[in-house]
């Protein structure tokens, strides 16, 4: 799904795909055994100067596509990161279902519903997906 500079740390079907980041914690389960690819998103993907998210997790029988950031605290800034990653692989991403995932080390409160959050969550719903975000660790079943 996913091409033109970016890392592929691992292409498996293990049963726990996960990153971690400045004592923040993304992982999926997978206990069907999907094949799933991790990636890593760096410069040479995406000019350095651009806002990226860090990394990403295809389910690759599923057609879906997880981007996660992992964050100290701004939300805002995670938000505008998948965003712009989105947009630089809109291309790519085509019948793609696309997921966000925000993990910081702290969640502010209240819940803002800042431009960014509200944009971002709208271009994943249009996929059929959504964002969740959460403080720490971030553990789902895909």
């Amino acid at each position: 799904m996913l091409s033109h500079g970016i890392i592929v740390l691992s292409n498996d079907k293990r049963k726990i795909a996960k990153f971690i980041e400045n004592g923040t914690v993304y992982k999926a389960i997978n206990n069907k055994s999907k094949n799933v690819i991790r990636y890593q998103i760096d410069c040479s993907a995406m000019s350095c100067s651009v806002q990226r998210c860090d990394n990403a997790l295809e389910i690759v029988d599923e057609n879906n596509l997880y981007f996660i950031e992992l964050k100290g605290m701004d939300i805002k800034k995670a938000a505008a990161q998948i965003l712009s990653t989105i947009s630089h692989f809109v291309s790519d991403l085509t019948n793609t279902k696309l997921f966000g995932r925000i993990i910081c080390s702290r969640v502010p409160r209240p819940d803002l519903r800042s431009t960014q959050i509200v944009s971002l969550e709208r271009k994943l719903a249009a996929s059929g997906g959504n964002l969740i975000k959460a403080s720490q660790i971030l553990e789902e079943t895909i």
